[in-house]
């Protein structure tokens, strides 16, 4: 079965790589302009 203990660590990181890419794009448009 699915290991609940797992599922957090993946969340975090899903977080934190969505964040990330945010910053990213924010930075790339900041400049950009």
């Amino acid at each position: 079965g699915r290991n609940p203990g797992a599922f957090t660590p993946v969340l975090v990181h899903a977080i934190l790589a969505i964040a990330l890419t945010e910053a990213i794009v924010f930075y790339a448009l900041y400049l950009v302009r």
